[in-house]
């Protein structure tokens, strides 16, 4: 016997954070300039529910220089977002757009450590 079932039942029922298409083209087309500029050799995307990651690295072995974060607060809607720019763990800057994490980070933004 053959038993339906509804697939609406197995979907979760939380949107995963993503970048947006607009967002992923403005992301590659910096790292594709920093590539030119032979300062970035890699990237990579990861996300979840509340979280979506761009990390870029300088060698693809090593722990990433600079990682432009998308989240959302649970329970909160679509449209309430934050963006925030982290060199390792230390977070250099924080808005509501993502323009301003690139603009700061086609200036070279660089971690000083005293």
């Amino acid at each position: 016997m053959n038993k339906v079932l509804r697939l609406v039942d197995f979907r979760r029922s939380a949107q995963v954070v993503h970048f947006s298409r607009t967002e992923i083209n403005q992301l590659l087309s910096l790292y594709s300039r920093q590539v030119t500029k032979g300062l970035w050799r890699d990237y990579a995307i990861d996300h979840d529910d509340t979280v979506a990651r761009f990390h870029v690295f300088r060698h693809a072995g090593e722990k990433p220089l600079f990682t432009v974060v998308k989240r959302r607060d649970a329970g909160a809607s679509a449209a309430a977002q934050t963006f925030s720019l982290y060199a390792g763990t230390h977070r250099m800057r924080q808005g509501e757009g993502l323009l301003d994490l690139i603009e700061a980070l086609e200036h070279r933004m660089k971690l000083v450590r005293g």
